[in-house]
């Protein structure tokens, strides 16, 4: 009994590998052989090329705007232009990060707009807009433009210490020690 139960177990065991391997094979042969590259992707391709060369761009085609990934080449073509700000282009971006809310496409834009928006002192937009922010340079700049209204004017301009900037530390500071204590006399 035994032993009839396992050749019956053996035997749909062969049939069930048989049957797989013939419809796997079935699915790879029906596939069609991979072709040269879709025309599509090569437009995307030199898309991106002109981004990166800040040569002038031509229109998308309806192909192109269709096509998956095109989020992707806009955010970069904002992100190219972030180099000369304008009211236009932060309103622009603006409306790309709203209506990609939560998407991968907007991370380093967003990150990179924000950095431009702290650079240029535009706490109006930057504020409410950094309020997500996890890298410490824009966390900085939002107590910085919070900050930046009870700042008296002469101060701002002193940029509150000589040699003091965002980006840098102190000329004249000294490095922390432990057990150093400053001659205060």
């Amino acid at each position: 009994m035994k032993n009839r139960t396992y050749q019956r177990a053996a035997a749909l065991l062969r049939a069930a590998v048989l049957l797989l391997a013939a419809f796997t094979g079935r699915s790879i042969a029906a596939e069609p052989p991979p072709t040269a590259e879709d025309p599509i992707s090569r437009e995307f391709r030199a898309a991106i090329q002109r981004v990166r060369q800040r040569l002038p761009e031509p229109p998308d085609s309806p192909g192109l705007t269709a096509y998956v990934i095109h989020d992707y080449l806009v955010a970069a073509r904002l992100r190219r232009n972030l180099s000369s700000p304008s009211e236009e282009l932060d309103g622009a971006i603006d409306e790309f990060l709203h209506s990609h809310s939560g998407q991968p496409v907007i991370h380093g834009l967003k990150h990179d707009w924000l950095q431009s928006l702290a650079d240029r002192k535009r706490w109006d937009w930057y504020l409410p807009r950094s309020a997500d922010a996890t890298d410490p340079l824009l966390i900085c700049d939002r107590l910085a433009g919070r900050l930046a209204p009870a700042i008296p004017r002469a101060l701002r301009k002193r940029r509150w210490h000589a040699g003091w900037s965002r980006r840098s530390s102190p000329t004249n500071a000294m490095p922390y020690s432990p057990g150093f204590t400053p001659n205060r006399s």
